[in-house]
C-alpha cells in the first residue's frame, strides 16, 4: 500500500536543550507516519541565529542531512563547512564526529535528515 503525505500537513515541534533552554529548530519526524522504525527521517526548519541542535554525538547512529533550502554551517570535530540548497554530508558513530548544524543567515534553512535507528543508540553531548 502507498500513502501519500506532505510536509506542509505536519506539524513541526520547536526543539530545545533540556539543559540550557536555548531554541533550536522546528522538526517533524517523517518516518513517524509512516510507522518506520530501522529509519529516523525529519524535516527540519532552521531559524536564523539559531542551531538545529546541540553539539553532539551517536554511539550507533549513522547521520545523512541533505540541503533543500538556505544555507547552513556544519560543524564537526573542529572543522567548518558551509551547505547550500542540494548539498550533504554525512556523520558516522562516534565522540570523533561530535556536531551540529546552524544558520547564520538571514532566512530560515530547511534540511532533511535521514539515519539509521539502531536499538541502543546513546547519545552524548558536548
Amino acid at each position: 500500500m502507498i500513502k501519500k503525505l506532505s510536509v506542509r500537513d505536519l506539524s513541526h515541534q520547536e526543539l530545545r536543550s533540556q539543559r540550557t533552554g536555548e531554541k533550536y529548530s522546528l522538526s517533524a519526524v517523517l518516518t513517524d507516519e509512516l510507522g518506520f522504525k530501522a529509519m529516523f527521517v525529519h524535516h527540519e526548519i532552521i531559524p536564523p541565529g539559531r542551531r538545529a541542535s546541540g553539539t553532539h554525538f551517536h554511539s550507533r547512529r549513522e547521520e545523512l542531512v541533505f540541503v533543500i533550502d538556505g544555507r547552513v554551517r556544519a560543524w564537526c570535530d573542529g572543522t567548518e563547512v558551509i551547505l547550500e540548497p542540494g548539498d550533504f554530508v554525512g556523520f558516522p558513530p562516534g565522540k570523533e564526529n561530535a556536531h551540529h548544524l546552524s544558520n547564520d543567515g538571514d532566512r530560515p534553512a530547511t534540511v532533511l535528515v535521514m539515519a539509521s535507528n539502531p536499538d541502543e543508540d546513546q547519545v552524548g553531548y558536548l
